[in-house]
């Protein structure tokens, strides 16, 4: 996350909102994986990542659509978006996100432990 913030920073949006979606679903990956999925998590699919995510309470609805957005927005043919949009937004979404790879991180941790 710090080099999104470096990069929002200099002006690079898009690329810090590309390293903000790459950071979560990573961390999506992560819990996937000390939850000892049926499928490997690099097979499955994001939405399916966050909707696991929600399904053990470690988001809720909100949250789920915020990484579906931020997923939305840093694709290639969606960057247009990016055009009408300011530093300080891109700002809040990856204060957000740092903040919902944190909560995740401290929600799993309980769960993580028990795996093992």
């Amino acid at each position: 996350m710090n080099l999104a913030i470096l990069l929002k920073d200099e002006g690079q949006l898009q690329s810090a909102l590309i390293l903000a979606h790459m950071a979560a679903k990573t961390k999506l990956k992560e819990i996937a994986l000390h939850l000892r999925l049926d499928v490997p998590p690099d097979c499955m699919p994001y939405e399916d990542l966050i909707g696991r995510a929600r399904e053990i309470a470690l988001i809720d609805l909100e949250t789920e659509l915020f990484l579906n957005t931020l997923s939305y927005i840093a694709e290639p043919e969606n960057m247009s978006l990016l055009k009408d949009m300011h530093a300080e937004h891109v700002d809040m979404m990856l204060e957000r996100v740092r903040a919902l790879l944190e909560e995740m991180s401290w929600k799993a941790a309980p769960s993580v432990m028990e795996s093992k």
